[in-house]
């Protein structure tokens, strides 16, 4: 995306910085980095959401949920957001990261990184279960599920605590943009881009909506069609050369 006005385009092409989303399965991560995402657009910068679930299909498709594997995975997100941060992209990081060690490494290496713990009681979280992993955990059907069969250890020093039980997701949204406008990340005012604001939803409504949604194709599902030597001569002479490949 690029910014019309001069100050949409001083912020897009200023500091990166990474809001790393931290909670429970179930919290409220994902929701809460959707409902951030167009409003930091609207602030003109240049947003990349990294959501747990479906950056582990093509980020660490072999890595299981062992500690090992967790710190594994998650030290190679830390190193994606980075350099997304460091090219002037606001990264919005969704990720359980359920120990300590682990989200330390990740704000060693990222130098804008603003912690943001998702606060939820396991109560709460296994009546959402937006994903059915309570259930499958406690049928048997999966292992090391955090919360119930593996630990969480809670933030010592986060940015912002954000309690899902008690506010919306555009309530939550709106605390941590005050955060980011406090540390100079974000202008004071909006720059407006068209886009229809974010509708006051509760978290536990907004978790339901979510598991009704198609799943998303993953990187690299799209088949790629080589166009033989005779369609390429039909689309432009010889060879197709000027012609972009077919999607």
């Amino acid at each position: 995306m690029t910014p019309d006005n001069p100050l949409s385009a001083q912020l897009a092409d200023g500091k990166g910085f990474v809001v790393w989303l931290t909670g429970l399965p179930g919290s409220g991560k994902t929701t809460l980095a959707k409902t951030l995402e167009p409003r930091l657009i609207d602030n003109g910068r240049r947003v990349e959401v990294l959501d747990g679930d479906e950056v582990r299909g093509w980020l660490s498709p072999g890595e299981g949920f062992s500690r090992e594997d967790r710190e594994r995975h998650l030290r190679r997100v830390a190193h994606i957001c980075h350099l997304l941060a460091r090219n002037g992209v606001a990264v919005l990081a969704a990720f359980v990261s359920p120990y300590r060690s682990t989200r330390e490494y990740a704000r060693g290496l990222i130098t804008d990184f603003v912690e943001v713990y998702v606060k939820c009681s396991l109560e709460t979280c296994v009546k959402r279960d937006p994903k059915g992993l309570y259930k499958n955990a406690r049928e048997g059907k999966i292992t090391l599920l955090t919360g119930l069969q593996d630990p969480y250890e809670e933030p010592t020093n986060p940015a912002i605590i954000i309690d899902t039980e008690a506010e919306t997701p555009t309530e939550s949204a709106g605390e941590i943009l005050t955060v980011l406008t406090r540390r100079g990340y974000l202008s004071d005012s909006p720059v407006s881009t068209g886009m229809t604001p974010t509708a006051t939803t509760p978290f536990a409504s907004a978790e339901a909506d979510r598991r009704q949604l198609p799943s998303q194709p993953r990187l690299g599902t799209q088949e790629y069609h080589r166009p033989t030597k005779a369609e390429a001569q039909d689309q432009d002479g010889p060879l197709g050369k000027g012609r972009p490949p077919s999607p």
